[in-house]
C-alpha cells in the first residue's frame, strides 16, 4: 500500500518486486486490492492514474448463462457420436466479440470444418454459414442414407 500511496502503478510494483528478487503478486491482484479498498471506502484507488475507470471488461464472471440449456451429462445415447453423421457445433468468439469462427466436427471420424462468420454473431448468418459448409456432403448423406436404408431392409 505504501507504494501505491506514492503513485507507483500496480505494474511497476510487480515489476520492481521481481526485480529485487521479492516475493510478488501479479498486477491484477494488486488491482483487486484497490478496487476491494475503493469499495470498503479507501482512498488508494486515488493513486491510480486512470481511477479505475478504463476496464473494457466487467472484473469477475459475468457470462450471461443460455436459456434452456441441456448439459451434455443428459444428451440422449443416440448421439454418442458412433454413428457417422453426428455433427457437434461450436462457435470461437473473438476478445473483441466481433470475430467468430464456426467449428462443425463430425464426432465418428473426428472431421473439422472451420469457418470465418463475416459480420461476427449473428444467428441468420451463422445458419446460412452452416448450410453453406455442409452443402457440398449432401449428396454423400443421401448416398449413405440409402445405403444404410438398403442394409437395413437386407436388400443388395
Amino acid at each position: 500500500e505504501k507504494k501505491i500511496n506514492d503513485d507507483w502503478s500496480p505494474e511497476q510494483i510487480c515489476g520492481r518486486l521481481k526485480a529485487e528478487g521479492k516475493p510478488s503478486v501479479s498486477h491484477e491482484t494488486i488491482y483487486k486490492h484497490i478496487r476491494t479498498d475503493k469499495r470498503n471506502g479507501g482512498a488508494l484507488w486515488m493513486h491510480c492514474r486512470h481511477k479505475l475507470k478504463h476496464r473494457k471488461r466487467q472484473v469477475g464472471d459475468k457470462r450471461i448463462p443460455i436459456r434452456n440449456r441441456i448439459g451434455i451429462e443428459q444428451r440422449a445415447p443416440e448421439a454418442n457420436g458412433k454413428i457417422f453423421g453426428d455433427w457437434e457445433m461450436d462457435t470461437i468468439i473473438g476478445k473483441d466479440g466481433r470475430e467468430t469462427i464456426v467449428t462443425l466436427v463430425e464426432r465418428s471420424k473426428n472431421y473439422i470444418l472451420m469457418s470465418k462468420l463475416e459480420y461476427g454473431k449473428n444467428a441468420k448468418a451463422l445458419a446460412l454459414k452452416v448450410i453453406s459448409m455442409l452443402l457440398p456432403y449432401k449428396i454423400m448423406y443421401l448416398l449413405l442414407l440409402l445405403i444404410m436404408s438398403l442394409n437395413l431392409l437386407n436388400i443388395s
